[in-house]
């Protein structure tokens, strides 16, 4: 993590921090997209892992399309018991994934598991607000783009905005140039 932190740092300093010159530089955009196949979306860093880790220790947690896990190895390595599913398990994972869709994933560990962790749904697919729906746990964990971004669907967030009250958190998750992501943390009304 510290090598991509200052490959960032020196591509950052050669456009002088301007972003849009720092996201169409070649070497960047390599970097971006070696990162995302290796972990995922989001830059994953020390600060917001202790900061999720702080809201699910103890708690049982099932993460829904989780891709290759990566969240779920780094919260495991904390002590968190949290539990991957996706529809797709790729050669690559970062750790045991049990091979579930977002909707049976929660039909099945619901009442076992008080937490949902939910990172980067896909744009203009409704199984995370069926799988939010569903959910009869407590806590929400959002990691993505807000509803005017490339993640999930209105209804989505319209669901979370009516059933949870997003708690003020401090937004300590990296982001890549262009793109607004972020952590948000939801409790049941």
């Amino acid at each position: 993590m510290e090598k991509l932190e200052s490959h960032l740092e020196i591509i950052k300093e050669n456009t002088f921090g301007n972003q849009l010159t720092t996201s169409y530089q070649p070497t960047y955009l390599y970097l971006q997209e070696r990162y995302r196949e290796k972990y995922g979306w989001s830059i994953i860093d020390k600060e917001t892992l202790e900061l999720v880790k702080n809201h699910i220790i103890g708690k049982k947690t099932l993460e829904i399309n989780c891709g290759k896990g990566f969240w779920t190895f780094c919260l495991r390595t904390l002590g968190c018991d949290i539990l991957a599913t996706d529809i797709i398990i790729q050669d690559s994972s970062w750790t045991t994934i049990e091979k579930l869709d977002a909707v049976s994933a929660v039909e099945k560990y619901n009442g076992e598991r008080s937490v949902l962790f939910c990172c980067w749904p896909d744009y203009q697919k409704e199984y995370a607000y069926e799988a939010i729906r569903r959910f009869s746990g407590y806590t929400i964990i959002y990691i993505g783009e807000g509803k005017e971004g490339s993640c999930a669907t209105d209804s989505f967030f319209d669901y979370l905005i009516q059933n949870y009250q997003k708690l003020e958190i401090e937004n300590t998750l990296q982001s890549w140039p262009f793109v607004n992501d972020r952590l948000s943390i939801y409790k049941k009304k």
